[in-house]
């Protein structure tokens, strides 16, 4: 029966180093590509609403307001209830 335990050699460790950066390297690599599409999505989402509101305001620019009259306002009577 052996009872001395086993160490791993510097070989190893430099194994296990780069099996870890690896690792970490492709997570990073995707939370960027998520990072990338979610900034896109969100660009396209802002084109569409500028879109829809450059349409609005040529809308609400065609209306017609009839001209009235002029309208006095008293401004020191007193408010209705």
């Amino acid at each position: 029966m052996n009872t001395q335990a086993e160490t791993p050699d510097r070989n190893e460790y430099e194994q296990f180093a780069i099996a870890l950066t690896r690792v970490g390297s492709a997570w990073a690599r995707y939370g960027l590509n998520v990072a990338r599409a979610s900034v896109e999505t969100s660009a396209r989402t802002l084109d569409l609403t500028a879109t829809a509101l450059g349409a609005l305001a040529e809308r609400v620019s065609r209306i017609e307001v009839p001209e009235s009259k002029e309208t006095v306002v008293d401004t020191t009577a007193e408010p209705r209830s």
